[in-house]
């Protein structure tokens, strides 16, 4: 599917390939209408890297979930304070 703008009613429609591209709403064809080009957000988008970094960063706050009781409490960080 490809999308286009109609210059004359702002209309943005989107066209099968292979089809000739008609504004639905004032039936303008040709150099009347303007092809968008859609371009990711990322470089990475729809990519394995994508899919690795996101299973990456939820694996991080799981992570931080889990180990968040094994951190000492404030009441017993006196005795890592020898060294000041």
């Amino acid at each position: 599917m490809k999308k286009y703008k109609c210059k004359l009613c702002g209309q943005i429609f989107e066209v099968a390939e292979g089809t000739e591209p008609v504004c639905p709403i004032c039936k303008a064809t040709g150099d009347e209408l303007e092809l968008i080009e859609e371009t990711p957000k990322s470089k990475y988008a729809g990519t394995q890297t994508e899919k690795n970094l996101e299973a990456a960063f939820a694996g991080e706050s799981q992570a931080s979930i889990h180990i968040s009781h094994l951190l000492p409490k404030k009441k017993d960080m006196s005795r890592y304070r020898h060294f000041s």
